[in-house]
């Protein structure tokens, strides 16, 4: 009986041995899972987070791409404008020298040349500046309500980078007036 009490113990004992080294074993292997698991979070957000840093740098390459296309359809517009008021000052000069009942249609060409340069002009420029600039009206109205429509092409152009005599060129007025506005 003695005996039997003896090897019981150690029964119980070697079991309680077991179990507790069988415990011990899961225990290590659900840490090692869990810092296997916490690696694998850290990889995947290090791997978001360069991923993002791309598509940032991607999007600003882009925003500079439109802007230089922006810009140069501008550039562009200019040079329309200026081969505009070139021909409405060449038909002034031929003007001098046409009969009188030919100068009120010489004179409505001249001035639809004029009226149609800079609506279009800067219709065109709006439209393509939104697509860039999507919510840059927005914001601006936000945090200037009270300016006019002249300031808000000037602040259009200065957000493009654009120098005080392309700006000139564009609005037809002198770059002081430009410095000054």
């Amino acid at each position: 009986l003695e005996q039997k009490k003896t090897e019981t113990r150690y029964l119980l004992v070697g079991l309680g041995l077991l179990v507790t080294v069988s415990i011990l074993g899961l225990l290590f292997l659900l840490s090692n899972n869990r810092l296997k698991r916490i690696r694998l979070q850290k990889d995947v957000i290090d791997l978001e987070s360069k991923n993002l840093s791309l598509e940032k740098s991607a999007l600003q390459k882009e925003l500079e791409m439109r802007n230089k296309e922006l810009t140069t359809n501008v550039m562009y517009l200019v040079q329309k404008n200026e081969y505009l008021t070139e021909i409405a000052e060449q038909l002034k000069s031929i003007k001098q020298n046409l009969p009188e009942e030919k100068i009120p249609g010489i004179d409505r060409l001249i001035n639809d040349l004029k009226s149609n340069r800079y609506d279009n002009i800067w219709k065109q420029f709006e439209i393509r500046f939104q697509d860039v600039h999507q919510d840059f009206y927005t914001r601006l109205n936000e945090r200037f309500p009270d300016l006019t429509p002249n300031e808000k092409k000037l602040a259009a152009f200065l957000r493009l980078n654009m120098t005080t005599k392309d700006i000139s060129a564009i609005t037809f007025q002198l770059p002081d007036s430009i410095k000054t506005a």
